[in-house]
């Protein structure tokens, strides 16, 4: 036996003993993630379709008043958004400023979303950077809208992507960052 290692080369035995074990590895790895996988895809969708809940801006709140008005709506929501959200105030902030903007659009061109559609076509996508995840949804998306200067109802549709990061907060996948095709005239 002691012949035949002797003559096998070093760096061939190397090779192997890494590639093992690289395999293993990656194998644990992925074994790993599959259970995560299912909670980054659950956080996403939820978010994806509380969002376009969220949209729509309610009839009473589309004039400012005692207790109405834009402002009091987001602040009705508020804990709502921040509750799959990577606890930042940076995270909060920006999609309340993006709902914030759309309300803003709707009132000033006069055209009021009634509801937001989207459903997946394909995905989630989940790729992995150190602590961070990324994830694409590729969706059709559904926007049906009130125009107030003719009095009609309009409905228009298209394929998107909608990405999202997320990163792990107290052992549950939060999302940090989010970027979701809906129009803002």
């Amino acid at each position: 036996m002691k012949k035949f290692l002797s003559k096998i080369n070093r760096g061939l035995i190397l090779f192997f003993a890494l590639v093992i074990g690289l395999s293993v590895y990656l194998v644990a790895l992925e074994v790993s993630r599959a259970g995560e996988k299912e909670e980054i895809r659950s956080v996403c969708l939820t978010y994806l379709e509380d969002f376009c809940d969220w949209v729509p801006l309610p009839e009473e709140h589309r004039f400012p008043g005692p207790g109405t008005g834009p402002s009091a709506y987001l602040s009705s929501i508020r804990d709502e958004v921040g509750e799959n959200l990577y606890e930042s105030e940076d995270a909060l902030s920006f999609e309340l400023d993006r709902l914030m903007t759309m309300y803003e659009t709707q009132r000033s061109v006069g055209s009021y979303i009634r509801s937001v559609d989207k459903v997946v076509q394909f995905g989630p996508t989940i790729s992995y950077a150190d602590d961070t995840v990324y994830v694409q949804v590729q969706t059709l998306t559904t926007v049906d809208y009130d125009v107030m200067s003719d009095s009609s109802v309009k409905s228009e549709s298209w394929q998107s992507t909608d990405t999202f990061a997320l990163k792990k907060q107290n052992g549950e996948w939060k999302i940090y960052f989010s970027q979701l095709d809906i129009p803002i005239w």
